[in-house]
């Protein structure tokens, strides 16, 4: 046997250098390519807070509705509407009262809610037909992830694009 047959090949620091830049640079474009998405996830307690606002505002509907013999607080002929909040403020049970009226991620809160009353129903929604496919409220904006939360009269929330609302027929 020769020498040279039984020589190792032994790696130069050189090589381990360029190993490591070739692997943290790898690591650096995977980093890059997957920060748009973690930048702009939210956390996922906003999406449940706003869900819950939702259906707090559902609940205190409701009970304003059995003591106005079924009506809902309409007050604008819009689809969409706002000026019921006031109505049924008595009826929000939290200890800060404009809570369940805003979005966690709604930073203005020059306007009355984050959420509008689906006036097409007409006044006496409860009980509605087909309840689990009509929209009670809905978040005015998309701000998450593009979904906007909606909740229906049968009391059950989910997350649907706002263009969704006219093609359900809200």
């Amino acid at each position: 046997m020769t020498a040279h047959a039984v020589r190792t090949h032994a790696r130069t620091p050189l090589q381990y250098v360029l190993v490591a830049g070739l692997a943290l640079l790898v690591a650096m474009v995977t980093v890059l390519a997957l920060s748009p998405r973690l930048i702009t996830r939210e956390p996922p307690a906003y999406r449940l807070s706003c869900l819950q606002n939702l259906w707090d505002l559902k609940r205190a509907l409701e009970m304003y509705s059995m003591d106005w013999d079924g009506v809902l607080p309409l007050s604008a002929p819009e689809r969409f509407a706002h000026g019921w909040e006031v109505r049924i403020l008595p009826y929000v049970s939290v200890g800060d009262q404009q809570r369940p009226f805003f979005c966690p991620l709604d930073s203005d809160r020059s306007r009355m809610s984050s959420y509008s009353l689906n006036t097409t129903l007409g006044p006496r929604p409860f009980p509605a037909k087909m309840p689990s496919s009509r929209i009670l409220l809905r978040e005015d904006y998309a701000r998450h992830d593009g979904n906007a939360g909606h909740c229906y009269v049968d009391g059950h929330v989910r997350w649907l694009p706002l263009a969704v609302v006219s093609a359900e027929g809200g």
